[in-house]
């Protein structure tokens, strides 16, 4: 069964606390409050950052997403509404 949009969002929040934890990406969002409406650039990503999580969402969840389908501006709501758009049936 394929993950829905609130499945999605909490993984995308999992993977990014799980990259913070392993210093991939800034630690203190292992701890830090994240919103749906929180943005990449809220998040302090970076470029390399925006790579790190691309890769692991292809990774670990199999969906792949462009480094030019994101934004510093997009938010974490709106990445996982992208992410389940690009699901394999």
């Amino acid at each position: 069964m394929r993950p829905d949009g609130a499945e999605l969002f909490d993984a995308v929040v999992a993977l990014i606390r799980d990259l913070a934890a392993n210093g991939i990406l800034p630690r203190d969002l292992a701890t830090a409050t994240i919103a749906h409406t929180s943005t990449l650039e809220s998040l302090a990503l970076d470029s390399m950052g925006k790579m790190d999580l691309l890769a692991a969402l292809d990774e670990r969840l199999g969906i792949y997403v462009a480094e030019d389908k994101i934004s510093p501006d997009m938010k974490l709501g709106e990445l996982a509404e992208l992410l389940f758009s690009r699901q394999r049936p």
